[in-house]
């Protein structure tokens, strides 16, 4: 079989192998071919792997539609999934793709931009326009796919979605002979890794930060990601006396990389308004570092208060509090433990094959 994936992520065409690339690579072992739609300033064409082709698009509808028609000939492919969000440009093409061919195709839902809260107006907007317009024009899939089994499952729910339509399949997948625990020194009390982007809650963490060092004063925190709110970031992290408690590591190149600079982390900080996971929760995990996270996305699936980990309500104060509880309380190693089972159940050749098969079997 031949699978179309219209997708959202734009790192792989432009040379970055984040985790898209790394799904692409297992998954090219189920299928005969997999072509992919990216957005792109222009329509390069780059292939990986043995059978998966990448085509660029404009970021237009009609643009799209024709590039996915033109792929229909060359390629003739038998199934289509959708990753999705406002305006719903992929949504609308898989729908008239499936309409001329009678093809057919699944919505995936990775993130509801600004929900549960937004990080800014146009999140707030992105989310109203989510609520208008979702239901109508994903009346025609067979499926939705979900990645965290409360959040946005609820959340479609409450629009109107059958429950039955609803399909959860996790979508971070992680490899366990690279993200484990390993022998390293703990050279950071705490590590942020994400986008610096306006929905991470970088000004949270920045409060967060503020009220650490007043109680740990020494405390070292590693930053892992780039992102357009850096500059920004690293003046106001000179402004509030923190640059000497800060290391920035940037965009690390692989997963190689960034699993070492886990393990050299006591815990990891999740401060986002909205995720559908987000990813990182679980890599940690799977090294045994445990993760104090706001309530979003597949961390209020996952962390069980106290046991593995912390859920904390957006305040500075409640983060703080359960940094102190983790650093100075003597269960860390129970924790940690904690968290690597947890993060067991997210292996990556099984919920790779599992995604493979659902989509294989779509009617």
């Amino acid at each position: 079989m031949k699978l179309l994936i219209l997708s959202g992520d734009q790192d792989l065409i432009n040379g970055k192998k984040g985790p898209f690339y790394y799904l692409l690579e297992e998954l090219s072992k189920y299928w005969e071919r997999i072509d992919v739609i990216c957005p792109s300033a222009d329509n390069k064409k780059q292939k990986f792997f043995a059978n998966v082709w990448l085509t660029g698009s404009a970021k237009n509808t009609e643009v799209i539609y024709q590039t996915a028609l033109k792929l229909k000939e060359e390629s003739s492919y038998d199934v289509i999934t959708a990753h999705d969000y406002p305006p719903f440009r992929h949504t609308r093409v898989a729908g008239k793709i499936s309409r001329k061919f009678n093809l057919p195709f699944m919505i995936e839902i990775h993130h509801v931009v600004g929900f549960p809260r937004a990080a800014n107006f146009k999140e707030a907007l992105l989310r109203i326009f989510f609520q208008l317009f979702f239901k109508k024009v994903s009346r025609r899939t067979r499926a939705i796919r979900v990645v965290n089994n409360n959040q946005t499952r609820k959340f479609l729910e409450r629009l109107g979605i059958s429950a039955e339509k609803i399909k959860y399949l996790p979508s971070f997948y992680i490899d366990h002979g690279i993200f484990y625990p390993q022998n390293l020194e703990k050279k950071y009390d705490l590590m942020f890794a994400g986008r610096l982007a306006k929905n991470k809650g970088l000004d949270l963490l920045l409060e967060i930060l503020t009220g650490v060092k007043k109680v740990f004063p020494g405390f070292k925190i590693a930053i892992v990601g780039e992102g357009t709110q850096k500059k920004k970031f690293e003046s106001q992290i000179r402004q509030a006396g923190l640059a000497d408690n800060i290391e920035f590591l940037g965009w690390l190149k692989d997963f190689d990389q960034l699993a070492e600079a886990y393990n050299q982390a006591k815990v990891l900080l999740i401060t986002s308004d909205n995720e559908g996971g987000p990813r990182v929760g679980l890599e940690a995990m799977a090294c045994g570092v445990p993760v104090i996270s706001t309530r979003v996305g597949l961390m209020l699936d996952i962390i069980k208060n106290g046991e593995n980990g912390y859920l904390a309500d957006w305040r500075a104060t409640d983060f703080t509090d359960k940094i102190i509880k983790v650093l100075q309380v003597n269960n860390y190693q129970s924790l940690s433990s904690n968290s690597q089972k947890a993060a067991e159940q997210f292996n990556y050749s099984a919920l790779v094959k599992d995604y493979a098969n659902f989509l294989k079997n779509l009617k």
